[in-house]
Formats: structure tokens, C-alpha cells, sequence
């Protein structure tokens, strides 16, 4: 029994660690950026925005990274935890991802580091 209990455990750190990698849960940390301390990125727009149509409630928005240098940012995303940070090189785009029918991305910002 105990052994059992052990592998579901692993399996569900796993798994857990699969859906922070891609984007679909956010870290502690990032959901608690309060909007105050919050350093927007004009210089990084979100280029596009969407929903997947073989996962129905999975969201994606592209933000394209303007500015002069590489950014660690992440999106503002309503009524939904925002997605983890992850760095950007200076003009391309990156693709961020969340899990929630009416969540719409607001805008782009600096996760600093």
C-alpha cells in the first residue's frame, strides 16, 4: 500500500512539473504579483491572442519582445493566475499559455531578473 502511495505521489509531482514547464499552472510566486508592483513592458506588446481548439479552455497569447534587450516577463491575464515567466531575446516572440475559458490577456510584464 505504502509503495503505491509513493508512485502516485511521484506521478502526480510530475505531472505537476509537466503543466509548470509549459505554462498552464503558474508558480506561486508569479500568481501573487500584485498590480502595484507590477513593471509593464510597452516595449513588448502582446502580438496575438487566442483559445486551442483541441483544448478548449487552454488560452495563448504571443507577446514580441521590441525592446533593445532579452526581458524575463510574463502576461497580466484576467480572473486567472498569470502564467510563469519566462525570458524573451530581443526581437522575438514567445508564447504563453493558461487554462481558463474567459481569461483574456492584458498586457506584458517584467518578472526582473
Amino acid at each position: 500500500m505504502r509503495k503505491i502511495i509513493r508512485t502516485a505521489a511521484r506521478v502526480t509531482a510530475a505531472a505537476a512539473a509537466s503543466l509548470l514547464t509549459i505554462g498552464l499552472v503558474a508558480p506561486a510566486a508569479d500568481a501573487a504579483v500584485a498590480e502595484a508592483d507590477v513593471a509593464r513592458l510597452p516595449c513588448a506588446p502582446i502580438a496575438a491572442q487566442g483559445q486551442y481548439t483541441v483544448t478548449p479552455y487552454a488560452k495563448w497569447a504571443d507577446v514580441k519582445n521590441n525592446c533593445a534587450r532579452r526581458v524575463h516577463a510574463t502576461i497580466q491575464v484576467d480572473r486567472w493566475p498569470d502564467p510563469g515567466c519566462g525570458f524573451i531575446e530581443a526581437g522575438k516572440t514567445v508564447r504563453f499559455t493558461w487554462s481558463l475559458a474567459g481569461g483574456k490577456a492584458n498586457y506584458a510584464y517584467d518578472c526582473g531578473g
